[in-house]
């Protein structure tokens, strides 16, 4: 792949070959590069001229030095900024509200998390060890369930009672 491609590294305002120096594409191109601001279809050197990709770029270059077509080009890379910008906003904006709620659900996940801990407690302290459907239930509970089963704890007489409440099935 080497035989393919090659790679040149040039610091351009080093590069001081006169018109009649050059000899490679690669000094054409440095040439052109370093002398562009210069160059339009009328002033093209003929050791530039013949290297039809450099015409095609000193086209190019003469296309958007034309007022109105530059203006066009500014108005259209003023826009592309413009939502690059917008998005880069709504991006942030939307980072903002995903950490927000994620810290929202983690703060709802805490709590219910706490609930159930002490719960937990209070039931092995009324009623002994807790069997395995009990904890599993207490473990998915949500928050409203561990607030009504909190609630009950003084007063159901078993673990099952506790758990068949009316308020939790709805």
């Amino acid at each position: 792949m080497h035989d393919i491609f090659e790679l040149h590294y040039i610091e351009l305002k080093k590069f001081k070959k006169t018109y009649a120096e050059i000899q490679s594409a690669l000094d054409r191109w440095s040439s052109f590069l370093t002398t562009a601001h210069k160059l339009d279809r009328e002033h093209t050197p003929k050791e530039l001229a013949s290297d039809k990709n450099i015409v095609k770029a000193i086209a190019a270059i003469d296309r958007m030095f034309d007022e109105e077509e530059r203006q066009v080009y500014e108005v259209r890379m003023q826009s592309l900024a413009d939502v690059e910008s917008k998005i880069a906003s709504a991006a942030e904006r939307g980072i903002e509200i995903g950490m927000e709620k994620g810290v929202e659900i983690g703060r709802e996940e805490g709590v219910v998390e706490g609930q159930s801990r002490i719960l937990k407690r209070l039931l092995k302290r009324r009623f002994g060890t807790l069997p395995q459907w009990a904890t599993e239930k207490l473990t998915h509970a949500t928050e409203h369930e561990l607030e009504t089963w909190a609630d009950t704890i003084l007063t159901a007489p078993t673990l099952e009672a506790l758990f068949s409440t009316d308020e939790t099935r709805s």
